[in-house]
């Protein structure tokens, strides 16, 4: 299981299961078990994605907030504006229901 995935998703794991338990009803090689499985594939990178995002929100987050006045002048020379809203983890992406 991906570390922390069960922390930030719930449902991770009864999502799993229940593609897998609707992959077993079908013959192995079938059309169908193979659209499970890629079903599957593409819930567990969707799930690596939103922890990833949420872990750079945060580290974008926590990272502004010490700059010295000097550290955000250089951003705004840069066209970046350090003191814009800074990002919120964005939770309600974590959760399937």
């Amino acid at each position: 299981m991906l570390d922390g995935t069960s922390k930030m998703n719930p449902d991770f794991e009864r999502v799993c299961e229940v593609l897998g338990s609707i992959a077993e009803s079908y013959k192995e090689g079938s059309e169908e078990a193979a659209a499970l499985l890629e079903a599957g594939h593409a819930y567990v990178f969707l799930q690596m994605h939103l922890k990833l995002k949420h872990s750079y929100e945060n580290y974008r987050r926590l990272s502004l907030e010490g700059l010295s006045e000097m550290q955000k002048q250089h951003l705004r020379d840069m066209g970046i504006d350090p003191d814009e809203g800074h990002p919120e983890p964005d939770d309600h992406l974590w959760r399937t229901s």
